[in-house]
């Protein structure tokens, strides 16, 4: 797993009346601390207004930002939206200039407009209008994207055609795109969406992934930052400038954590009171919308329905699993219980999870277990609204 390297300046400019700027620090195991004018040394500790070093930054799985008394409410840079290979999602919008081949100009409202490479997009949604097939097509394609072939989702008379081939160039007033020995180009107000090949590459995993006030987020390798704000290595560009106040928080990828999200159980048992097999989900809700439980939002976790068992082996020893557990808050009259078994002993049971209970964090102690499984049941009331929620859950090395 890529190392962690977050590099803020400790000398801040000398003003009258200087703006302190706060900033929680979210431990590994949860816990979270206050922190003013954070900066954090070469050698990775972080310290708050000069104090002493707090903590490392791989005991730290976030850093939430709290945005400075008077700053403006965010909005989106464009109305286009640029899709990352490597999961970024940023607003903006296409340019002209001077470009390499097989590049866009975006403005992303963040400085000066950056080339992007063809290589590094997913896609890119090109109109606002709201057209419901298109959306309907641009996300399937998305979420399944060819490995050899670019596909155009054009508005036509007839509604949304989408044409597979290479895409060769795209501006902000048109494209070429080429259709096996052919080459045709159209105006940029006929085209709602690009989505790009995926080819057999894999985006290198992120470090740290920047979520702004405004919805998007970058995912990053490389954090620098001052005073003033984050910067950014990214599979698209080697130094890439965020202020603080767009910035609603950092998520870090600690070397000392696994997600359960990230891995895959070797087994999975699911059935409903009634026979169903419930899919599960990981970082998304059964609905495919945010995690949220108990009035949190998890940025990863697990979302299952009861009955549901997985099953994980742990090929190298961990000392904790931790997670908040809580039915999805858009349940209605949910009752599941929650357990926890290692190499089959139990190790945790929660008792009745009521949908509207509060998250509830736990800590489970894993010395020595090799299969991990993790247990949604349904409690009192069959299985009705029994969508659960492992929020966060992580193992701890």
């Amino acid at each position: 797993m890529i190392g962690i390297s977050l590099l803020l300046a400790t000398a801040l400019a000398v003003q009258e009346a200087p703006t302190l700027r706060a900033f929680t620090l979210i431990g590994i195991d949860g816990r979270r601390r206050e922190c003013v004018d954070l900066a954090v040394s070469t050698s990775g500790q972080v310290h708050c207004a000069g104090e002493v070093a707090l903590v490392g930054l791989d005991d730290l799985m976030a850093i939430v930002v709290t945005p400075a008394d008077g700053a403006a409410a965010n909005r989106p840079a464009g109305p286009q939206v640029f899709v990352l290979a490597d999961g970024s999602r940023l607003h903006g919008r296409l340019v002209d200039g001077p470009r390499a081949s097989r590049h866009v100009i975006a403005d992303l409202g963040l400085g000066e407009p950056l080339q992007v490479p063809f290589d590094s997009l997913a896609a890119v949604r090109l109109s606002d209008a709201g057209s419901e097939a298109g959306e309907r097509e641009w996300s399937a394609r998305l979420s399944r994207r060819d490995t050899t072939r670019d596909f155009l989702i054009v508005l036509g008379p007839s509604g949304i055609t989408a044409l597979p081939g290479a895409l060769e160039e795209l501006s902000s007033t048109g494209w070429a795109f080429r259709f096996g020995q052919q080459m045709r180009r159209g105006e940029i107000d006929k085209l709602y969406a690009v989505v790009f090949a995926a080819g057999t590459s894999k985006a290198a995993p992120w470090s740290a992934r920047v979520r702004m006030r405004d919805g998007d987020f970058v995912s990053a390798s490389l954090v620098l930052a001052d005073s003033g704000g984050a910067r950014l290595r990214t599979s698209f560009s080697d130094e890439l400038s965020i202020p603080w106040d767009r910035i609603d928080r950092i998520d870090l990828r600690s070397r000392r954590l696994e997600f359960l999200s990230d891995l895959t159980p070797v087994k999975v048992e699911s059935r409903g009171y009634f026979g169903y097999a419930w899919p599960w989900r990981a970082d998304q809700s059964l609905s495919g919308g945010p995690l949220r439980a108990g009035g949190q939002t998890f940025a990863k976790g697990l979302a299952v329905h009861a009955r549901c068992v997985l099953s994980y082996e742990l090929a190298e020893p961990f000392e904790r699993l931790l997670a908040s557990i809580g039915l999805d808050d858009s349940a209605s009259g949910g009752n599941a219980v929650f357990r926890v078994r290692g190499d089959g002993k139990a190790l945790f049971e929660s008792g009745p999870v009521r949908a509207g209970d509060v998250a509830r964090d736990i800590d489970v102690g894993l010395e020595g277990v090799r299969q991990l499984e993790l247990e949604v049941d349904y409690g009192d009331g069959l299985d009705l609204g029994d969508r659960a929620i492992w929020g966060q859950a992580r193992l701890m090395r």
